[in-house]
């Protein structure tokens, strides 16, 4: 059982399968809930020490339950970004000239603190 186990990790730690990531929403914690983030992160590691087995097993169960909606979100972004390619090339095809095409937000450069 471990040595499938230890396959499937190494599978999903090598495939491109899609994972949802926090990135994209942008936001961040803000200041009144900085003190109930770091508790719920100091209940999460002693809940790790104190059982190892169950913490480490819900977690994988958690993991294997959001890849569908990672896959979705990846998806919609795809769509999302293909029509709004097809809408400047659209735009850029009928429109004068002098039309300015504003470029998609991941082409923008970001400071490399938020990448």
């Amino acid at each position: 059982m471990t040595f499938l186990y230890t396959l499937a990790v190494a599978f999903l730690m090598v495939s491109r399968l899609p994972v949802y990531s926090g990135k994209r929403l942008g936001t961040r914690v803000s200041p009144e809930m900085v003190l109930p983030v770091l508790v719920l992160i100091v209940v999460f590691f002693a809940l790790l020490l104190s059982y190892p087995w169950e913490v480490l097993s819900t977690g994988t169960v958690l993991f294997l339950a959001s890849l569908p909606f990672g896959w979705f979100s990846y998806h919609a972004y795809q769509r999302k970004a293909a029509e709004a390619a097809g809408e400047g090339a659209h735009a850029a095809a009928t429109g004068p000239a002098s039309a300015e095409i504003r470029p998609e937000p991941s082409d923008v450069e970001r400071p490399a603190r938020l990448n």
